[in-house]
Order: structure tokens, then C-alpha cells, then sequence
């Protein structure tokens, strides 16, 4: 009886709809600091794009990550579709991030290598 019990709560709290639960404050303040650094990232003259194509794609690609997680932690979005594709997007942006990372390093490596 005990067993029966602990499976049906299990059940019920892995088909409870995710848009149903409340996004917690923190995760709210935190996509807007995630979107805020993003935006200084952008306009700083620190930023390093001294290479115009890599620095721009660098920069693009973390502001629609910001403004993607921004616009999950504000606006649950009750389409299931339009989740998943918007979980697809950050994730291939952070593909992306991680190439051009990965081949500019080597790059950069080959350059101070002669």
C-alpha cells in the first residue's frame, strides 16, 4: 500500500505541467544580470574585435543567449513547441560560441607557434 502511494505522488509530480510552476525571483534577476552584462559586453572597447567577423559573431551570439534566457525566465511560454525550439537555439548558439572559441585558439596558437 505504502509502495502504491510513493508511486502515484512520483506520477503525478512528473506530470505536472512545467508552466504551471512559478519561475523563482532569483532566476529572474539573474537572466536580467545575464542580459544587462551582455549588453556592456557588447558596447565595452575592452571587448576585443580586433578580428571584425569572430568579434561580432562573439557578440551576437551572447546577446540572443541573454535575450533567449530572458525572454524563458520572464515569459513562460505555454507552447510546448516554442520551448523545445527555443531550448534548440540556446543550445546550438552555444555550439556555435564554443567553435569559433575552439577555432580561434588554435588559430592564435598557430600564429605564436612560428
Amino acid at each position: 500500500m505504502e509502495k502504491e502511494k510513493i508511486i502515484t505522488e512520483l506520477k503525478n509530480t512528473l506530470e505536472k505541467k512545467t508552466d504551471d510552476l512559478p519561475v523563482p525571483t532569483w532566476k529572474k534577476v539573474l537572466s536580467i544580470l545575464f542580459l544587462v552584462l551582455a549588453i556592456v559586453y557588447d558596447v565595452s572597447p575592452f571587448d576585443g574585435d580586433a578580428i571584425p567577423v569572430v568579434g561580432w559573431i562573439d557578440d551576437i551570439s551572447i546577446t540572443m543567449l541573454a535575450f533567449l534566457n530572458f525572454l524563458e525566465q520572464f515569459f513562460q511560454v505555454k507552447n510546448e513547441t516554442l520551448n523545445r525550439f527555443l531550448g534548440v537555439i540556446k543550445k546550438g548558439l552555444v555550439v556555435i560560441l564554443l567553435i569559433f572559441a575552439i577555432a580561434f585558439g588554435l588559430i592564435l596558437y598557430g600564429c605564436l607557434k612560428k
